[in-house]
């Protein structure tokens, strides 16, 4: 995977999905970041997955009432 100059959105929808499941590295985040700033499309990408992991743990939680 490359790091810099530029993470493609591939790369980036990779790292977005990755951080769910461990804490990224320095470079990994600095390259995430910085793509992040430039790109239209990931952005939203973040915030879907951001949704999704709202949704279902106010799904689990209301299950345990």
């Amino acid at each position: 995977m490359r790091y810099l100059p530029f993470l493609t959105c591939r790369e980036a929808s990779r790292l977005i999905t990755a951080e769910l499941d461990r804490a990224l590295n320095p470079f990994e985040r600095l390259g995430l970041t910085m793509h992040l700033k430039i790109c239209d499309a990931c952005p939203i990408v973040v915030r879907q997955m951001a949704l999704v992991r709202r949704t279902i743990r106010e799904l689990r939680d209301g299950s345990e009432r």
